[in-house]
């Protein structure tokens, strides 16, 4: 039987693992993304029974994901793992700004683009017969994520969104 812990117990163990700017924000998308197995107690059945519809913790106060929201343990495990010890995939190498003045970018939209059009090459535009997860803008759009999540980044789901579109456009979609 699986084991799960709160989400208060999770987040401080991203605290503790990973080195990123916001450990929850990691931790609402990666849940968000389904990267962790997660969901909450069901009351009539008793407070240890596991309903696999995830919450939208994005709406969730505070408070109520503290109260509510239990995460399995194992699967935050690999997914911190994950993070810590990418599979071996296409290299993303942050670049930084030729000018020194400014704040730097936070997230590198142009080493994304460029991995995204090695994707195009590769199978082509999303289109609904190609392959299980490269067939919409939202399938890009988990796609700009996974590789944001990379370099420890974690655009907001809007943003990735939008890029997804100006990408997909841009390499001659619609």
């Amino acid at each position: 039987m699986p084991e799960y812990i709160s989400y208060t117990e999770a987040l401080l163990r991203v605290e503790a693992r990973l080195k990123v700017a916001s450990p929850e924000k990691a931790l609402i998308e990666a849940i968000a993304r389904r990267r962790i197995d997660s969901g909450y107690p069901n009351r009539t059945i008793g407070d240890d029974f596991f309903d696999p519809d995830n919450h939208p913790l994005r709406w969730m106060s505070k408070i109520d994901r503290e109260q509510l929201v239990i995460v399995e343990s194992a699967s935050l495990s690999a997914w911190i793992e994950s993070v810590l010890n990418p599979p071996d995939e296409p290299e993303i190498v942050a670049r930084t700004a030729p000018s020194k003045a400014g704040r730097k970018p936070e997230y590198d939209w142009d080493e994304y683009e460029r991995v995204f059009r090695q994707r195009v090459e590769q199978i082509g535009l999303p289109d609904p017969q190609n392959e299980k997860g490269w067939r919409t803008q939202t399938d890009v759009k988990m796609f700009l994520l996974d590789l944001a999540a990379k370099d420890k980044a974690f655009p907001s789901d809007t943003t990735a969104k939008e890029r997804a579109k100006e990408f997909i456009l841009r390499a001659g979609g619609n």
